[in-house]
């Protein structure tokens, strides 16, 4: 987690990541400690399904259709497949006691320049080339002001419809991806989806509490 007054940040899954803008380095360093290291996840096509998982009747779930008015100007909806991941999120969030999260129009499209960004990479990454967390710094050139964020990563095959339930299973049996998920702080999340040339689907879901 990364805080703005602090902020968050593997392959199939990549490591939750969350930082403090007073201990930025320090902070950095226990992220990837935190969530980089980890050993590598099974492949998510090859995990079994887990019998008994609640169906995906939700309070507060948000449809594909709902497009929001932020600050005036008209923000495209989510589609589909990140519409289902988000509520498979407050799904986890409800079955462990906390509030959902609201949907974070606003964070849309960097969700989805960050799963974008991973089509063409071996491997996911929260870091450029520099070592710095990339969605740190797209959020950071909005206007959207934040106390804590996070960044989960994740890679699954298709098919498109099962593979949301999927990836929220491999991310909520990692412990960095799933303490974002289940962070009591954050209040706001969005998913931003992209389709890799070979035909794997890329998730990254930003979660953020407000300032």
């Amino acid at each position: 987690m990364l805080r703005r007054t602090e902020t968050s940040a593997r392959r199939f899954c990549c490591g939750g990541a969350v930082l403090s803008r007073f201990q930025l380095i320090s902070v950095t360093f226990a992220v990837l400690l935190a969530g980089f290291i980890l050993p590598p996840l099974p492949t998510l096509s090859d995990s079994p399904d887990i019998p008994g998982m609640p169906g995906p009747v939700l309070a507060q779930e948000i449809d594909e259709s709902d497009a929001v008015e932020v600050q005036g100007v008209t923000v495209p909806a989510p589609e589909g497949i990140e519409v289902d991941l988000f509520n498979l999120a407050n799904r986890d969030r409800i079955a462990n006691g906390l509030p959902s999260l609201q949907l974070d129009s606003q964070l849309l499209e960097v969700a989805r320049v960050r799963a974008s960004a991973q089509t063409n990479q071996m491997s996911l990454s929260h870091v450029d080339a520099s070592g710095q967390l990339v969605f740190v710094r797209l959020i950071s050139e909005t206007d959207v002001n934040y106390r804590l964020v996070g960044e989960n990563l994740a890679r699954v095959s298709n098919p498109a419809q099962t593979a949301p339930e999927r990836a929220e299973e491999a991310l909520m049996n990692s412990p960095a991806h799933r303490a974002n998920i289940l962070e009591p702080t954050f209040d706001s999340l969005v998913v931003g989806a992209a389709l890799d040339p070979n035909g794997q689907i890329v998730f990254a879901q930003i979660f953020r509490a407000g300032a």
